[in-house]
């Protein structure tokens, strides 16, 4: 009888200890509520205490990629994109999340036993950017070339995004016959980074009169999605009536497959 008291007794202060210490822990997470995540592209200084994310990089990039395939030389894709007016609109998004996680473990000094109290915090908070762009890849054929097109990366999404390689093979299709009148076809793509940071499990361990909190107790993350989703459409100069419309369909198509592979991905790994 003795000893199952003393074992209530000890259970019951393991609870306290926990909630306690849960409670203390989440307030310290809590804090992650104003940090807002940072995104995967540098950030410049606007201000005495302010920073803004810069996607100058990125955007320069992708008209950089659009000039490259509208100059082509040697084959007839100039008179291509001239004769079909083609449009192209691009869908960039930007994610960050950043997590956090505390498990605390219980033990008491001197008793060979360990409580995992089943107890834990967990905060997440996600910010996203999303920016809609649209260009003339005909006007862009007499577009001079910027010799910042071949600076080095800054971010991911500064870097080779293979636009050129993406219009080529679209182009070809069979099923894109754009020389027959009324016809609108559309093609495109996407281009996606993710970079995870994992901090795994870390944290120290804390010893008071009777008990002791047992690191590592501790994990977080940080994760930047970086997408690219592209369409290139006929433009109303060669009869391609709504071609914002059907590009920003496509693209939404293409969203909506990604995210059906995903959850198909997630469901055959269980």
């Amino acid at each position: 009888m003795g000893s199952d008291l003393t074992t209530m007794r000890l259970f019951s202060t393991v609870c306290r200890a926990a909630l306690a210490t849960a409670a203390i822990l989440s307030v310290g997470l809590g804090g992650c509520a104003s940090v807002i995540p940072a995104f995967d592209v540098p950030y410049e200084r606007t201000g005495p205490n302010t920073v803004e994310p810069n996607i100058d990089s990125i955007i320069r990039r992708i008209v950089c990629e659009l000039i490259d395939t509208a100059s082509t030389r040697g084959d007839l894709t100039p008179l291509f994109i001239a004769g079909q007016d083609i449009q192209v609109l691009a869908e960039l998004n930007l994610a960050a999340t950043h997590e956090g996680k505390v498990a605390p473990t219980f033990s008491f000094i001197g008793q060979p036993f360990t409580f995992g109290t089943g107890l834990s915090y967990r905060q997440a908070r996600e910010q996203g950017l999303v920016i809609n762009l649209n260009y003339s890849l005909d006007a862009l054929r007499s577009t001079r070339r910027d010799p910042v097109c071949d600076n080095p990366a800054d971010t991911n999404l500064a870097g080779n995004l293979g636009i050129q390689q993406m219009f080529n093979k679209g182009k070809t299709a069979s099923y894109l016959n754009w020389s027959a009148k009324g016809t609108y076809g559309v093609f495109g793509g996407y281009v996606s980074f993710t970079v995870d940071t994992q901090l795994l499990p870390t944290g120290p361990s804390f010893a008071f009169n009777t008990f002791e909190i047992v690191g590592p107790f501790l994990t977080a993350s940080n994760k930047n999605v970086d997408r690219l989703n592209i369409a290139f459409v006929r433009g109303p100069k060669a009869e391609g009536i709504n071609a914002i419309i059907r590009g920003e369909n496509f693209i939404s198509q293409l969203k909506q497959n990604q995210i059906a592979n995903s959850l198909a991905i997630i469901a055959s790994s269980r």
